[in-house]
């Protein structure tokens, strides 16, 4: 177990987030958001990021402890921190150019291991919790752009992504995906123009 530094203090970000893909026979978690962007829509659990830097944790241990720590809180998953894979980040701009970056990670849930109900969490901010098939994800039921960067994540490859979006709709956008395995491939770009792909690169 690491150890906090004396007198250290939650670190938390302003414009900093973390979404985890969980995983489980086939299937991905998702849940209704109670507030915040996206409210009313399905998403992968996620939060601000909120960390402590420990002695022997470097900043990506920190935030794949940010990750573990707000799904649990969200859906009562305690999975390992280690087993938390980084497979990209989304660059998100509003309509009053305040950019957020929201860093992506991927976990494997045992079959053993079962969401808590959001009655026995307290003020939850995913509600309604339930897996889908990867090949049936309910992309209209979802933030616009979950359709043009999760397939890739669900095919294994790692992405980049900038978006522009005005409310919650997107204005435009460009997806980076990359091939990360047998070997690394080259980077290939979408485009994306008012919810719609312009040009594959």
């Amino acid at each position: 177990m690491t150890e906090a530094y004396a007198g250290a203090e939650a670190l938390e970000s302003t414009d900093n987030y973390s979404l985890t893909i969980v995983r489980k026979n086939g299937r991905i978690l998702l849940g209704r958001k109670t507030r915040g962007f996206g409210m009313g829509r399905l998403v992968a659990p996620g939060g601000k990021d909120e960390y402590e830097l420990a002695f022997g944790m470097n900043f990506w241990d920190a935030l794949r402890e940010n990750a573990r720590s707000e799904l649990s809180q969200e859906t009562g998953l305690d999975l390992v921190t280690s087993s938390f894979r980084w497979v990209g980040n989304l660059n998100l701009t509003d309509s009053e150019d305040e950019t957020s970056t929201v860093t992506l990670f991927v976990v494997d849930c045992p079959p053993s291991k079962e969401t808590r109900d959001e009655d026995s969490r307290e003020d939850p901010e995913l509600v309604d919790l339930e897996w889908f098939q990867e090949d049936q994800i309910p992309y209209d039921r979802m933030p616009d752009d979950y359709r043009f960067w999760l397939p890739y994540i669900l095919s294994g490859e790692r992405v980049t992504a900038f978006f522009r979006d005005e409310g919650d709709s997107l204005v435009n956008g460009e997806v980076y995906h990359q091939k990360i395995e047998p070997e690394l491939e080259r980077m290939q770009l979408v485009k994306v123009v008012g919810g719609a792909v312009l040009q594959a690169a």
